[in-house]
């Protein structure tokens, strides 16, 4: 293989220089060029403008807006809480006092029912005792007559229209028995009474001259141990004699005794010591409805 050797040219110097003066152009439009990139790039965030700090309070404010919002919703809830609780805790000591009524109730109730249980018990004797009351509360009046027609002669027709009234009580089917016999225990009692008191009232007796005529007096009574009349113009005054069923005049200077005794019958002067003839026999033989037997 035969070589053959190229002869060398020759660059001309201004060819040359050119050749190195544009790589130097070009680096120094890059440099130019990365320069003005990087001022771009760093001027939003080292020069802030007006637009970008109203953003940044706009963002601030709706934060602490939030923050307002979120604190108001915690509140709400810590006061449901709260309610809740107090609810809770009501609701629990509600439950005790029903736990105490309902033991209160219990025992009430079984009181009730055992009340009820005597109830009928008492119910199935009121036949017995319906049939048992009748008789005894005739019994009473028949005794209470008797009583009357044995006992010192006062007030004698009221004491026995009373007794004829509660007989007609007797046969009335519209009042009940114990109402009957609450009727007859009112009349025991005042038959019981008129042995503690003192008592004047006017009334007529048959004339002494004139057995066809009657003449106005004033009855007086104290207890059942005296039992006195004076007639009007206070001039005689009569007592009752028990045992011989009479009446018998009296000494005069009892007249004046008699009449205070009258008047403080009638409260017409102070109460005080009285002396006034007694039936002795009334004193030693008392009667009381209790004694006097069928």
């Amino acid at each position: 293989m035969i070589y053959a050797h190229a002869k060398p040219r020759h660059i001309a110097p201004t060819l040359g220089f050119l050749i190195l003066l544009v790589p130097l152009l070009l680096i120094s439009v890059f440099y130019i060029h990365s320069v003005q990139a990087q001022i771009h790039s760093q001027t939003p965030t080292t020069l802030p403008s007006t637009k970008i700090l109203e953003q940044l309070k706009s963002i601030e404010i709706e934060k602490i807006n939030h923050g307002v919002t979120t604190q108001k919703h915690v509140n709400r809830l810590d006061e449901k809480r709260q309610e809740y609780a107090h609810e809770y805790r009501q609701t629990l000591k509600q439950n005790s006092n029903l736990e105490k009524y309902n033991r209160q109730l219990r025992q009430t109730i079984q009181s009730q029912d055992d009340e009820i249980d005597l109830l009928q018990n008492q119910i199935k004797r009121i036949a017995h005792l319906e049939r048992d009351i009748v008789p005894l509360m005739v019994d009473m009046l028949d005794a209470l007559k008797i009583f009357v027609e044995l006992d010192v002669p006062f007030l004698r027709q009221e004491r026995f229209e009373r007794i004829a009234t509660l007989r007609g009580l007797l046969s009335n089917g519209k009042v009940s028995n114990s109402e009957k016999y609450r009727r007859i225990l009112e009349a025991y009692q005042i038959e019981n009474d008129y042995g503690r008191t003192i008592e004047a009232y006017p009334g007529e007796i048959s004339s002494e001259l004139k057995a066809q005529e009657t003449q106005s007096v004033t009855f007086f009574k104290v207890g059942r141990i005296a039992y006195m009349y004076q007639t009007l113009d206070k001039s005689k005054s009569f007592r009752w004699n028990q045992k011989q069923q009479i009446w018998q005049l009296l000494d005069e200077h009892y007249n004046r005794k008699i009449d205070t005794g009258i008047k403080m019958a009638r409260e017409q002067i102070p109460s005080n010591l009285m002396f006034i003839p007694i039936d002795t026999a009334l004193l030693h033989t008392p009667i009381t409805p209790s004694t006097v037997s069928m």
